[in-house]
């Protein structure tokens, strides 16, 4: 049986190592974003972060196309898996959990959903404890995955979850105004 609490701990000292070391090594930086983000069968867990600095190298070495695709996706980001050594644990944590599952569509849904659940739980614990206090009206935080059709609306309920008004709305619309209706 998993400790779910326990877990969401474990990515809490995870996801705080990680993302600690990465604004202590790029404090020139101005960090706009912060993410969790698993794969399609949630059996990972990892960190993923990206800066103004970065995202403006990054669009002007493509031309400056997709601008919100280079903005908001994970996988485009300077900072995906930074450090990503420190969550080794909760991956085998993850996968030594989903070897006892029973072989059922319910049973694996309620796998993931509580895996999903862990990384809101993390990152909003980590807000309360004011690790993104500094500039927190210009940082979005939401949860994520690599390759899940249900990225989308993930990313949209878990940023309405972690954020302010402020924060979450125009994030909403990042890929255009009708993105407000979907979510």
């Amino acid at each position: 049986m998993m400790d779910w609490e326990k877990l969401t701990s474990d990515v809490v000292t995870a996801a705080t190592a990680a993302f600690g070391s990465l604004i202590s090594e790029k404090s020139d930086e101005h960090f706009y974003a912060f993410a969790l983000y698993t794969d399609e069968d949630a059996g990972t867990i990892m960190p993923s972060a990206n800066s103004i600095e970065q995202y403006e190298a990054i669009l002007r070495d493509r031309g400056g196309q997709y601008p919100a695709v280079y903005k908001w996706s994970t996988a485009e980001w300077a900072y995906e898996a930074w450090n990503a050594k420190l969550f080794a644990g909760i991956y085998r944590d993850l996968e030594n959990h989903r070897k006892t599952l029973p072989e059922s569509e319910e049973a694996y849904a309620s796998y993931k959903n509580s895996v999903h659940e862990c990384m809101i739980a993390a990152l909003k614990r980590m807000d309360e404890n004011g690790f993104f206090a500094k500039g927190r009206e210009n940082i979005t935080l939401f949860i994520s995955s690599s390759d899940d059709d249900e990225a989308f609306d993930m990313e949209n309920q878990s940023a309405k979850r972690l954020n302010p008004e402020q924060v979450y709305k125009p994030f909403l619309v990042r890929y255009g105004e009708d993105d407000a209706d979907e979510s």
